[in-house]
């Protein structure tokens, strides 16, 4: 999931894009809409229904929303301080830590306490014979350090939209070199996901040397393409260059790029399905090497135009992302990216009922209650600690020099 649109670090431009915070909301409800869709499985005789069902079943575009705004914020963020100092990279990735890793902790525990207790038969494979506990303890540890989705055996276990977190957290480990080779060299960004692709297919090739595949790490081309950020970096590379460039981009008339770029992801979401709907499936290649292409290159290039014209044009749309109530559920949208797929969807369908509409209210006030209660706090409490600790050391640091000073 993308990084907060009002996240302020300390050393990091503190400008505030109201609308970007806005459009993790619609993104996140993309993906809820994807995973929760009523359509899904039924027989549909109405054309018109048929292709609604296709369509949403590509709403899956709302991730790479989260990926582009994601390399954006960072990169404006970050361009012109980061530093190869241990201190520095200190409180850069403790910042990146704390946004990301308090909530997750907390669901992900919950969750395998649940897959561990609760008898349901949609979750009952955890309690099979053949499920060693040696297993289950390595499969809380991949979930755990954020590792899972380099490894296809346990891609979607424990909190199943939590794949991606593995993507990010690989792009904030990359971003500060990324950034500092862009300092002198822009034109570098053109050639780092050719670099990252190579790197990706290398890996692959080589771990299809060792026996097993270990779990499935890094298990095909298709895989690394897909859920991995050596596959996915093209679309942080288009955020990172909106944020070097944005300001020096031609403009174009008033409300010309956000409706193009609107235009260019929905022509990219129709394209999606017609590509599925007429793809045979392969072992290999159970995603067709056009989708791949589409999402992966040209998709994010019209969510970059789209973002270009939520942060320089005024428009109704913009308008209304910025309103409170756009604001409120994009800050709470990390909440419902982890709670709306798993097992408390699958407790709320086996307790409560499995109406969408339900759904959507219930789980838009859990995830609000979710970053009201846990999210934002801990995210204050941790980094002020932090900054208290940074504090007592300097004092520390501080009084030794005092004390060496002849009097």
């Amino acid at each position: 999931m993308s990084l907060s649109a009002n996240d302020q670090t300390p050393g990091a431009h503190a400008a505030y894009f109201p609308a970007l915070t806005g459009v993790r909301a619609l993104a996140g409800y993309m993906v809820l809409l994807f995973h929760l869709n009523p359509l899904r499985g039924q027989v549909h005789q109405a054309v018109l229904v048929r292709w609604l069902d296709y369509f949403i079943q590509q709403l899956h575009v709302g991730l790479p929303i989260f990926f582009v705004l994601s390399g954006f914020l960072i990169a404006h963020r970050y361009q012109a301080h980061a530093e190869i100092r241990l201190t520095w990279f200190k409180t850069y990735l403790w910042n990146r830590f704390t946004r990301i890793y308090p909530l997750y902790f907390i669901l992900t525990l919950f969750t395998f306490l649940t897959l561990q207790y609760f008898p349901n038969e949609a979750i009952a494979h955890w309690h099979a014979a053949d499920v060693a506990w040696k297993d289950k303890l390595l499969t809380l540890l991949l979930n755990l350090t954020l590792t899972k989705a380099f490894f296809s055996a346990f891609l979607l276990s424990g909190i199943p939209t939590a794949w991606s977190l593995t993507v990010e957290e690989s792009f904030y480990l990359f971003a500060p070199f990324f950034l500092l080779g862009l300092r002198q060299h822009p034109r570098r960004l053109l050639f780092y996901p050719a670099l990252l692709l190579a790197l990706g297919s290398l890996l692959v090739l080589v771990s299809a040397l060792v026996p097993h595949h270990l779990y499935g790490f890094l298990a095909s081309m298709n895989f690394m393409l897909r859920f991995t950020f050596f596959g996915r970096c093209s679309e942080f590379m288009c955020g990172i260059a909106l944020a070097l460039h944005w300001r020096t981009i031609y403009p174009f008339k008033a409300g010309w790029s956000t409706l193009l770029g609107g235009v260019g992801i929905l022509f990219c979401t129709i394209l999606l399905a017609i590509i599925k709907v007429h793809y045979s499936p392969t072992a290999d290649w159970p995603t067709s090497q056009w989708s791949i292409v589409v999402q992966n290159v040209v998709l994010p290039g019209a969510i970059t135009l789209f973002f270009y014209g939520l942060i320089t044009e005024r428009t109704w749309f913009s308008h209304v992302l910025s309103t409170a109530f756009f604001s409120l559920l994009g800050r709470s949208s990390y909440a419902l990216y982890l709670l709306h797929l798993g097992v408390f969807d699958t407790l709320f369908d086996y307790y409560i009922s499995g109406s969408l509409w339900l759904k959507l209210i219930v789980y838009s006030l859990v995830a609000f209650g979710l970053y009201t209660g846990i999210e934002s706090p801990a995210l204050r409490l941790l980094r002020r600690t932090a900054s208290s600790l940074r504090n007592v050391g300097r004092s520390a640091l501080l009084g030794k020099e005092q004390l060496r000073r002849p009097q």
